[in-house]
């Protein structure tokens, strides 16, 4: 299981925030305009990196974006959300086969020599 927090601007129609597996749960925090989500994500060796990236990729947009109307400021945020959120997941997951499918889906690099490094 992935388990990390990250911490990201909410909207004023309470956008959500970012991370990456654990347990889906809101956090408190001091400001008012900032939340801090955790998503839970146990990768499936039963299924190919392919398929465990678009059920990490739903979970994101699930996650990261309100429904009804928003204004475009609403959505470049949850944009940002799910794109942060996603790099995070491919670097603590730390598997090059993933790190391959993200960089041919959004052409972001996550540096896969620190991955090999540490392992």
């Amino acid at each position: 299981m992935i388990a990390m927090k990250r911490l990201a601007f909410a909207a004023a129609a309470g956008c959500a925030a970012i991370a990456a597996a654990g347990q889906w749960a809101p956090v408190a925090t001091a400001e008012p305009d900032h939340a801090a989500f955790i998503i839970s994500f146990q990768y499936d060796t039963d299924r190919s990196a392919e398929q465990n990236y678009s059920a990490f990729l739903r979970e994101a947009r699930r996650s990261c974006m309100t429904s009804g109307m928003r204004s475009v400021a609403v959505r470049q945020l949850e944009d940002a959300c799910i794109a942060d959120t996603l790099d995070a997941f491919v670097r603590k997951l730390g598997r090059t086969d993933v790190v391959a499918i993200h960089f041919d889906r959004t052409g972001r690099r996550i540096d896969s020599s620190r991955i090999l490094a540490a392992r």
